[in-house]
């Protein structure tokens, strides 16, 4: 949480407990709660990201080796998010 935001959410609700208005109170803290949760989430999201290119980056990487041992030739690789990944192979010469 920013040190800055939560300064101003906490003048927010000091001015509006002043003019004795709890409804305004509640709906900053909800949105206060709310903001606090998106940058959360947003932060978890970029972490996993990361984390979801280097995975591809290294099943890529063991792929070619495996299929290298074995003589095949790894022609094309479409990794998506969806469950269906496709691979297309070529026999190569084995020995």
């Amino acid at each position: 949480m920013l040190i800055r935001h939560t300064t101003r959410f906490e003048k927010l609700c000091n001015t509006a407990i002043k003019a004795n208005n709890l409804g305004i109170v509640a709906d900053i803290s909800r949105y206060r709660q709310d903001h606090d949760a998106l940058h959360q989430l947003i932060q978890e999201q970029e972490m996993l990201s990361a984390e979801l290119d280097l995975v591809r980056e290294r099943l890529g990487l063991a792929c070619g080796l495996v299929l290298g041992k074995f003589g095949f030739k790894l022609i094309q690789t479409r990794f998506e998010p969806k469950p269906n990944r496709r691979f297309w192979f070529q026999f190569g010469n084995i020995g």
